[in-house]
């Protein structure tokens, strides 16, 4: 599904859930370079069709987690918590963390408004899970719907 929102920016990719949507964008050029340094860069990735891409979420009295550390900035009326749980619940999110390479605690947002997550050069998937669970490698896990529990899991074995 991919559908331009102006001369610059396309939509790539969308789900909602909840009332919440969530939407990946992609910058269609690169502009507005410090330096030579980085005009050189932004030329090359404009040439090669390189895209610079960002999550946006929109939320209608909805709420979603994130990984800590991966907002750039929201407007509206969108409250933020972090949910510790505890000394014990820290502990054990800190262990979580310590196996995922992420971060221990996933911020929440939720409300009415727009969140714009961290751009990168990165590809982003949406996934609908469905009551079934989904283990990815470390590093993997970005956003999603504050009905979804995000948790650390070790490998039994090596081979698996």
């Amino acid at each position: 599904m991919i559908k331009s929102i102006d001369s610059k920016t396309t939509i790539i990719d969308k789900a909602s859930y909840n009332n919440v949507d969530f939407e990946v964008l992609a910058y269609n050029s690169l502009e507005g370079p410090q330096d030579i340094e980085m005009a050189m860069g932004i030329f090359f990735a404009n040439q090669t069709g390189l895209k610079m891409k960002q999550v946006r979420i929109r939320l209608n009295n909805g709420s979603v987690k994130t990984e800590a550390g991966s907002l750039y900035f929201y407007k509206g009326n969108i409250e933020s918590k972090s949910n510790i749980g505890g000394v014990g619940g820290l502990f054990k999110k800190a262990i979580s963390g310590s196996i995922t390479n992420e971060s221990a605690i996933k911020p929440e947002y939720k409300g009415f408004g727009e969140i714009y997550l961290e751009p990168a050069f990165k590809h982003y998937i949406i996934l609908e899970i469905n009551n079934n669970s989904l283990i990815v490698d470390k590093g993997m896990f970005f956003c999603c719907s504050d009905s979804i529990e995000v948790k650390g899991f070790m490998q039994k074995n090596i081979s698996s």
